[in-house]
């Protein structure tokens, strides 16, 4: 029975006797006969989960589920301290010990009976108040996360004199003298002293205690469990980490090198376009096929899609998918489900893993808090080829256009700039003067600026975030806004992004709980980049782009005439008047600042969960969300001329709607019980989810009546534009349960399933079993280690998990043409997978997988923590494209065969080096590495192509690693094949003109593969009392690179590496032209001698040596323009070591009484700092043209990457 006194705490007391005598009696026995908790107190565990609440209300709750009673005098005892415990099957003697550690209470246990006193040798935690105290000190205590914490011990060090937080973290206490010093102690966190000295005011941030509390993570559908319970790897990634250097564009750019086996990347576009990302090397054998990981933000599945950049200016532009919208200031923490049991919760989309994002919710404080922070960065180009500037645009001196000299004549015999070569003209020479496109004479120089440096501009980032939250005992509630507002390295381009969130969370009671979530953006995309933004080539054939002789401003200026039209695509200026890569550059300008391309995208993702307690065993929990997308695509190309008709006149007009909805449902009727020392939990639900899309619109190339006046209505009487249009629904049911039992904190075995209903597949094939299960043994609880063992885990898991394809896979899709008054219905490419009837039998991808781990913390205070895991999985029933027999009418049938086999292992090392008063250092390491093997396709299939390109070929070849890069068009060597001891055998066999080496359009020769052998970062945080020092790299071995700017700026002769023999220093031979106006090597006794020859070692098709002298300019012409083939010397591997990012901050002391300001953060960083260390010398492995496994394998252009230096402040209030 309770009983409430005048101060409000309850006591606990015998009825019908005097109070105070009958808890004298029982002290006193306690007290005399030290009697010890029965068997029952050392059986008896409980599992509680209370954050900020009294003492008394954990006892409370120790009474009500045990057969425990407590006896207190509340007059003596405290039981108003305000206290956080998180247990779960632990005895209530360790319970009492954490809640009352550091305090003057201490406890006996008579049978059932707990009996609470105060400890008579320590002094009471109270504020004394006499004649040494001299003045007072106050001040807030916070979390981690800034968050006032109540209930804090605040202790003058070796007195009785103390207090303790309110609700809001504040505190006061009146102190001795200076030299006192201060202890604040928390359950759950590492106690903290600080010197007073002459400070008025002490505010400190208390850190968890590991040791003490278990660390929870969110799991598959949003449930929260014990990390030590799992038997299974997740990753989790905190605020800390996102935010280390300044707020990204894209919150997938703080995973670099995160966690083990996932790998993050940006392409071409930039950070305003998709990001790569991969577990665990997820491959599949159609293009169509994602291996990206399932998104979901706060229990939503949000859209997400492959996307990439083509040379279709209209349609062509990467603008980024729906997990470019999530704020990252927003997002509390990443978790990673990377094997197959972590997601098997999620079936037939779950097989390439799970990232659940969790955002930030507010705090149940009482009263307003307001966060702030404001970021902001210039963008510089990096990592851009190594230019040559020692010779310009031109041809060789041999050509009959030029003079002895190399100096391009024009029709007046006079020296002028070449209008027609790339960069192999004559070496600069600032006495040499030419005539100039513009009219001008200029001397032959090159420019101060490379072309890089004159086209692209310093880009900024600016990103303002406030925030409010704010609560209660029933609730909180946090709203934040967002603006991003981002100008990329290139003019005219620019990148706006604004975010409204709330998250609120009510109690109507005990029993019934709400939460909603919302999230609103709104994205503005102004002419993103395209394949022919700045083309590797300089626009396909015009090679030279990047001379060193270019003016990019003189250009500028002449571009756009008086009347809005492009100066150079007159057609009296479209031929001989500026050479080739210029017209290259003239285009990239245009692109630039004269067409537009628009995009804008409205995304909103809300949802809405109510959760349901019954009793202390049984709750339910129902969530239903909407991730709803509207994007709107308008792209305007400006007339060039008005002489220029069709496509090439460069008018067009786009307009496209897209509307993507994601409707989901889950709901889930949940049990947790505990029998001795046994415990079991588990669920039973379903889930529904949906997905449409609609686009719809217009486009018309050339024709309008008024030039540059972009609407449909300005078109000629009776003419349309073409309107395209495509929609698509899909529909997925399930059912999934789970079930736990763990005993004695040491053993936890689970085991789940989930069927899914999907409506991709066909109706007699469309229900699929997906089930999983997996086991942990927690040995440091199961036997007395050595003291160095802080915690070992071992666990183990296996788990079959699907995909289904893409939309409409499984159907026969026929085309549809108009045809008079009626229509005509066209045959498919493809076919889908049928039976003997017909009857398509398309069935999901499966893929089963086993993984074994270890989890470990060594040496006091979790000095070195190791997590490893290594995995076995074999993913089945692959689908996939197959040649269709002849006489079938298609090209193709899809089928469902293959099997492909992944294993790898997985190490993150967490460790503390140096854990000092006032200097920590951390280092957080992660090491993967994966071997995937294609064991079979189907029938007598022994190799698949995956996709070819300029003369390579990915290809799957049974009992070879997936995704093997094929040289089909490669150099072949000479072989006698009437004489075996030819001593020309083995020699390169050279081209009939001398240009290059030969090559066979069967060469098959293995030159790369696609996926990286290892992966992994490092991060590295160092703090000095105030200052801190953030170091992030990753690296990746393994994988080949394919970008074609290696080989055609080396064709163009703009690469440092094309300066070889250009001259006798540089290794070119002489040589002379005849009277037949053949190359022959040596010296003219008679004219000019040229020292630009390249003689290739080698022999002819007929075995004899090779004797042709070439130019410089032919042999890297013919050699690596790539056309047909890819030259084997400019493939590179895509290893790399990366510096990627670097952060300073300070954290500024408590200024609230001054300004009202605390926990003032001032950070610079510096991100996408260097290259330790890459392979491929002009490009770098994250230049790719998009996201999918086979555009992220390839780039196309030569747009430079960024490399972003910023300041951060952030600040509460």
């Amino acid at each position: 029975m309770k009983k409430t006194t005048n101060s409000g705490v309850s006591a606990w007391y015998i009825p019908k006797f005097d109070l105070k005598m009958k808890l004298t009696t029982v002290l006193l026995i306690v007290s005399l006969f030290k009697i010890q908790a029965s068997s029952y107190s050392q059986t008896t565990k409980i599992s509680l989960n209370l954050k900020q609440v009294s003492v008394e209300k954990v006892l409370d709750e120790i009474e009500r589920n045990t057969e425990f009673k407590f006896l207190a005098d509340t007059q003596e005892v405290k039981l108003g301290r305000i206290v956080s415990i998180r247990v779960r099957n632990e005895k209530v003697e360790t319970i009492l010990d954490r809640i009352f550690r550091n305090s003057d209470v201490i406890y006996s246990i008579l049978d059932k009976q707990i009996v609470l006193k105060r400890d008579r040798d320590r002094p009471a935690v109270e504020v004394k108040t006499q004649t040494a105290v001299q003045r007072s000190v106050s001040g807030t205590v916070v979390d981690a996360d800034g968050q006032p914490l109540p209930g804090v011990n605040v202790v003058e060090k070796g007195t009785g004199n103390g207090t303790s937080t309110d609700f809001d973290g504040n505190y006061s206490i009146a102190i001795s003298n200076d030299s006192a010093v201060l202890v604040f102690s928390y359950l759950g966190f590492v106690s903290v002293e600080i010197p007073v000295g002459g400070q008025s005011t002490v505010n400190t941030t208390l850190q968890e205690d590991v040791g003490e509390l278990d660390e929870v993570v969110v799991t598959a559908l949003g449930i929260r469990k014990d990390a030590k319970a799992l038997g299974y790897s997740v990753a989790k990634v905190g605020e800390e980490r996102i935010l280390a250097s300044g707020t990204p564009v894209n919150a997938l750019q703080s995973l670099y090198g995160t966690a083990s086996g996932v790998t993050v990347a940006s392409t071409a576009t930039g950070p305003s376009g998709g990001m790569k990302i991969n577990i665990r090397n997820a491959v599949s054998f159609d293009e169509n096929s994602t291996t990206r990981p399932l998104i979901v933000v706060d229990g939503i599945p949000i859209h997400d899609e492959n996307t990439n950049i083509t040379a279709n200016a209209r349609t062509g532009r990467d603008n980024g998918t729906g997990i470019n919208d999530i704020n990252p200031d927003d997002i509390q923490s990443f978790e990673i489900l990377k094997g197959a049991k972590a997601s098997v919760l999620y079936g037939s989309e779950g097989a390439n893993g799970v990232i659940l994002i969790t955002t930030k919710s507010g705090s149940r404080n009482r009263g307003l808090g307001i966060s702030a922070s404001f970021t902001t960065t210039m963008e510089e180009s990096a990592f851009m080829p190594e230019l040559q500037n020692q010779y310009g645009t031109g041809r060789s001196a041999s050509t009959s256009q030029t003079d002895d000299q190399g100096y391009f004549l024009d029709e007046n015999n006079e020296r002028t700039l070449d209008v027609a070569g790339s960069a192999f003209g004559p070496k600069y020479d600032p006495s040499v003067v030419l005539n100039w496109w513009d009219g001008s004479r200029r001397p032959w120089v090159a420019n101060n600026k490379s072309v890089y440096d004159q086209l692209f501009r310093t880009g900024s980032q600016q990103t303002a975030n406030v925030s409010l939250s704010s609560g209660g005992e029933k609730g909180s509630i946090r709203f934040s806004y967002t603006n991003l507002r981002y100008n990329p390295i290139y003019p005219g381009a620019k990148y706006t992004k604004n975010t409204f969130s709330l998250n609120t969370s009510y109690e109507i009671n005990d029993n019934i709980s709400l939460k909603y979530v919302s999230n609103l953006f709104t994205t503005s995309n102004y002419n993103a980049s395209y394949e022919g933004s700045f083309d590797a080539q300089g626009a396909t054939s015009s090679l030279g782009a990047y001379s060193s002789d270019i003016d990019v401003d003189l250009l500028r200026s002449y571009l756009v005439t008086d009347n809005g039209f492009n100066y150079f695509a007159n057609p009296e200026r479209r031929s001989n008047f500026i050479s080739n890569g210029r017209s290259s550059v003239v285009s990239t300008l245009w692109d630039w600042t004269q067409n537009v391309s628009d995009f804008n995208r409205l995304h909103s993702l809300q949802s809405l969960t109510l959760d349901l307690t019954f009793n202390d065993n049984l709750s339910a929990s129902i969530l239903g969300g909407l991730d709803y997308t509207t994007e709107r695509n308008i792209y305007k190309g400006k007339l060039q001329d008005p002489d220029l008709i069709g496509p090439n006149s460069g008018s067009v007009f786009r307009d496209t709607n897209r509307i993507i909805r994601k409707t989901y449902g889950q709901a889930t009727f949940n049990y947790d019980y505990t029998w001795n020392d046994f415990g079991f939990n588990g669920f039973v639900g379903g889930v529904i989810r949906s997905n449409y899309f609609e686009s719809k619109g217009a486009e018309k190339i050339g024709g309008f009546v008024i030039p540059n006046f972009f609407s449909f209505s300005n078109l000629p009487s009776g003419v349309q534009p073409q309107y395209v249009y495509d929609n698509g629904e899909d529909i997925l049911y399930s059912l999934l349960g789970s079930f736990q039992v763990d005993w004695d904190d040491q053993i936890y075995v689970e085991a789940q399933a989930r069927q899914d209903w999907s409506s991709i597949l066909p109706p007699g094939n469309n229900s699929y079993f997906y089930p999983g299960a997996s086991a942990t043994w927690i040995a440091s609880n199961s036997f007395e280690l050595p003291e160095a063992i802080q915690f070992l885990k071992l666990r183990t898991s296996w788990a079959d998990v699907g995909r289904p394809g893409p939309l409409y896979f499984s159907n026969v899709n026929l085309g549809v043409s108009a045809s008079g008054g009626g229509f005509i219905l066209t045959p498919p490419n493809d076919l889908p997978p049928i039976d003997e009837n017909f009857v398509p039998n398309l069935k999901p991808e499966r893929k089963r997988e086993y993984e074994v781990g270890l989890e470990g913390y060594f040496f006091r205070g979790r000095r070195l923590g190791i997590d490893f895991s290594y995995y076995h999985a074999n993913t089945y029933d692959q689908i996939m494209k197959v040649a269709a027999p002849p006489g079938l009418g298609v090209d193709n049938i899809r089928i469902n065969a293959g099997d492909v086999q992944n294993k790898g292992w997985e190490l993150a090392l967490r460790t503390k080096p140096v854990v000092g008063k006032d200097f920590q250092w951390d280092v957080d390491m992660t090491f993967a590495s994966s071997k995937t093997k294609v064991k079979r396709l189907d029938g007598d299939i022994t190799s698949l192509s995956l996709w070819s390109r300029n003369g390579l070929n990915a290809v799957a070849e049974v009992g070879g690693e997936y995704g093997l890069i094929v040289q089909q068009s490669g150099n072949y060597r000479y072989i006698n094949p009437s004489d075996d001891s030819d001593p020309n055998n083995g020699e390169l066999v050279v081209d009939s003109n001398g240009q290059r080496y030969a090559y066979s359009t069967r060469s098959n020769k293995k030159v790369g593969k696609l996926l990286p052998d290892v992966t992994g970062g490092l991060f590295t945080r160092f703090n000095y009392k105030n200052f801190g020092l953030v170091v992030n790299m990753d690296y990746s071995f393994g994988a080949t690179f394919i970008n074609e700017a290696e080989t055609y700026m080396m064709a163009a002769g703009v690469l440092n590496e094309s300066l070889a023999y250009r001259d006798a220093a540089s290794g070119g031979i002489p040589y002379y032209l005849n009277d037949e106006g053949q190359k022959v090597g040596g010296t003219n006794p008679n004219g000019a001698t040229y020292n630009d020859g390249v003689l290739l070692n080698g022999v002819r098709a007929d075995g004899t040596p090779n004797a042709q002298v070439v130019s410089a300019e032919e042999y890297y012409g013919s050699s690596y323009f790539s056309n047909g083939f890819f030259p084997e010397d400019r493939l590179f591997k895509s290893d790399y070591i990366a510096l990627r990012n670097i952060a300073l901050d300070y954290r500024l002391p408590d200024l609230s009484d001054k300004i009202g300001l605390r926990d003032i953060v001032l950070s610079v960083f510096a991100n996408n700092v260097a290259y330790i260390y890459k392979a491929a010398p002009n490009t770098i492995p994250e230049s790719t043209n998009g996201t999918g496994w086979a555009q992220g394998s390839y780039g196309t252009t030569a747009l430079p990457s960024q490399r972003s230096i910023g300041l951060s402040i952030k600040a509460k209030l």
